[in-house]
């Protein structure tokens, strides 16, 4: 079953908002636009990044065969994290000349509320 456009949208989001809860106290890594998308990676594809088999059953095509990291789709993040703030769920602030993105605390309620399998996988990998 193919899933739409708008269902990626919110499961991106989803492991996006997960990444930036997970970084929300570590002051040493900013989150930048590149660093997102680099994390993002390690959250999408975890059996390829810390070959960690046991805890997924199935392989996917795109796991095995990815070329996200060296070819990240970023108008699809641009729209994640434009969608993300337009929920208030993440601001950005300037500093040292770059874009940094936090979560907000309208976006950390949203990740203390997370209750099925999948978002409670993300809280852990992040």
């Amino acid at each position: 079953m193919e899933i739409s456009d708008r269902q990626k949208l919110i499961l991106s989001s989803m492991r996006v908002l997960t990444l930036l809860f997970g970084f929300k106290n570590k002051s040493s890594f900013n989150m930048s636009f590149d660093r997102i998308i680099l994390f993002d990676f390690y959250m999408k594809y975890p059996v390829t990044m810390f070959g960690d088999s046991k805890r997924y059953e199935n392989y996917d095509f795109e796991e095995l065969y990815s070329y996200y990291h060296s070819q990240p789709d970023r108008d699809s993040y641009y729209q994640i994290l434009t969608y993300l703030r337009s929920k208030e769920l993440v601001h950005r602030e300037i500093k040292k000349g770059a874009y940094l993105y936090l979560i907000s605390e309208k976006g950390k309620e949203v990740i203390k509320n997370f209750e099925n399998e999948y978002a409670i996988e993300l809280i852990v990998s992040s």
